[in-house]
């Protein structure tokens, strides 16, 4: 089965599936770094899942089991990889359109401050 996660981090995750497990199955989780390609396999099991109300879609809060060193440090680098990206990100094309520059005008900083 296939997913979506968030919320990542060395202790655990929130998946997102169609097809949730039971609150207390262990399962194995493969983790993708998006940026790398490269996989992990993680030992895990459900804490907790919620049914969201748009079509049937659930979410699972998932805690790692028996982490290595080594998966440890590939999800931190996922994080970091991620923060990364975040960070490149922060400028906005539409900073540089007449509403964006209309908006850093009327909007600064110095202003709300001062």
């Amino acid at each position: 089965m296939k997913a979506n996660g968030t919320r990542l981090s060395p202790k655990g995750c929130v998946v997102y599936t169609k097809s949730p497990h039971d609150c207390g199955t262990s399962f194995s989780l493969k983790i993708t770094n998006p940026q790398s390609d490269k996989s992990i396999q993680v030992d895990s099991s459900v804490i907790m899942r919620k049914r969201f109300d748009a079509a049937n879609r659930w979410s699972m809060k998932v805690r790692f089991l028996n982490l290595s060193e080594g998966e440890r440090d590939e999800i931190r680098q996922i994080l970091d990889d991620a923060t990364a990206v975040s960070q490149s990100a922060t400028d906005s094309r539409y900073l540089k359109t007449p509403v964006g520059q209309a908006i850093l005008r009327y909007f600064s900083l110095k202003k709300l401050i001062g």
